[in-house]
């Protein structure tokens, strides 16, 4: 509806390939956009569709930094994790999870995309790049986790 305002939190934004046609597509929506590297969060920053008015792109540690130091509390209609949790360790996604759940508003939604279980980029991986059940680690130090439905 126009006279809604969406709030978007995009969780690990990347340089913005997501929330910038949002911001195109729709004239009311909010988009707080945060990701672990300063690199991508400054290459939103520089983007010309980034508008202060519009976006806040932030630096975050999921599992360290509290959300609520740049997104109000119970303020987001709709967050984004898209290949996002698969790289959080496996022990630290549930503070991850609560982190986002305090920025959240009563009856949001959370949409999530990752990798699965046996899916090819899985299967790609040698046996020395296993950190643990469905963990691996990438040449350049990134890791995957592979989620089965039953997570």
């Amino acid at each position: 509806f126009e006279s809604q305002k969406l709030v978007l939190l995009e969780a690990g934004c990347g340089v913005g390939n997501c929330i910038f046609p949002l911001i195109e597509e729709d004239p009311h929506i909010f988009v707080y956009a945060c990701d672990f590297s300063p690199r991508a969060v400054e290459f939103v920053r520089k983007n010309p569709l980034y508008h202060p008015e519009r976006c806040c792109a932030f630096q975050c540690d999921l599992t360290k930094d509290h959300l609520t130091e740049n997104v109000p509390e119970g303020s987001v209609d709709v967050v984004t994790l898209i290949f996002v949790l698969s790289a959080v360790h496996p022990d630290k996604m549930k503070l991850a999870l609560e982190n986002i759940s305090k920025v959240l508003k009563p009856g949001g939604v959370v949409l999530f995309r990752d990798y699965g279980l046996y899916d090819y980029a899985m299967l790609r991986f040698k046996s020395a790049s296993k950190l643990g059940d469905n963990f691996y680690v990438r040449q350049d130090g990134t890791r995957s986790y592979f989620f089965s439905k039953g997570q």
